[in-house]
């Protein structure tokens, strides 16, 4: 089955895309590519002046994707909702 990731609770989100398979009913793997969003230095190199606090400027970039591999437990108790 079809996966889609995100991960907007940090300062720098990430976003996935992958496919998930289950077993005995109560596992899923799943594997896919995940993309995290960084800063990078915008018309500046690493080690030069900057003449005050403000000059530094950086932009949102997001890197090449990673694999990432998943475990989930579906439906076993403690991790399901009780009522």
């Amino acid at each position: 089955m079809p996966e889609l990731m995100v991960g907007a609770n940090t300062d720098e989100p990430v976003f996935g895309v992958g496919a998930g398979f289950s077993l005995w009913k109560v596992l899923k793997f799943s594997v896919g590519g995940a993309w995290v969003r960084h800063k990078v230095l915008d018309g500046q190199r690493v080690g030069d002046f900057l003449p005050d606090d403000g000059s530094l400027n950086t932009r949102d970039a997001w890197g090449s994707p990673q694999v990432y591999v998943g475990v989930s437990v579906i439906g076993w108790p403690p991790f399901v909702k009780s009522e």
